[in-house]
């Protein structure tokens, strides 16, 4: 009942404590609604808007790879509200911190996916590739595993 309040008074008094509160400095852009979101970048493939990339995973579910597109634009016209997350691929076990593959390696818009990490469960991972469609992130999705599946292997 009291955990966020909580931490949220803990972390002040830290911050505060070690004399962070005066140089460290935020703005309050809005509230972008999603859940269980965990590693997210702003990425662009050439001939599209810049997209919001973001891995989800939690201990009891399985993990995804989503895109907000426009997120540039959202931003600008400060239009939270308006973002919608859309999934690209699931069922994951812990998808880490993916990365566009540069468009010369294979000539396709594709992010890298390691999946994987040390809780029961989620251990055994892979790495994967998602090709998207040239001309809508949210659209036509491809996943390929580039790894065999290894008992308690997993990528980062």
């Amino acid at each position: 009942m009291f955990k966020k309040p909580l931490a949220t008074l803990v972390c002040s008094a830290l911050l505060a404590t070690c004399g962070f509160a005066s140089e460290i400095g935020y703005r309050y852009l809005g509230r972008i609604e999603t859940s269980h979101p965990a590693f997210m970048k702003v990425e662009k493939f050439p001939g599209q808007p810049e997209f919001l990339l973001m891995s989800k995973f939690g201990p009891f579910e399985s993990g995804k790879i989503s895109v907000i597109p426009n997120i540039a634009q959202i931003v600008k016209e400060n239009k939270y509200s308006e973002a919608i997350a859309h999934d690209l691929a699931s069922d994951f076990k812990w998808p880490n911190d993916m990365n566009i593959i540069p468009h010369d390696v294979f000539g396709v818009n594709a992010i890298d996916v390691p999946d994987g990490f040390l809780p029961p469960g989620k251990s055994n991972g892979n790495v994967y590739v998602i090709t998207t469609d040239p001309n809508d992130i949210t659209g036509n999705t491809t996943v390929y595993q580039l790894t065999t599946l290894k008992s308690g292997f997993f990528y980062h």
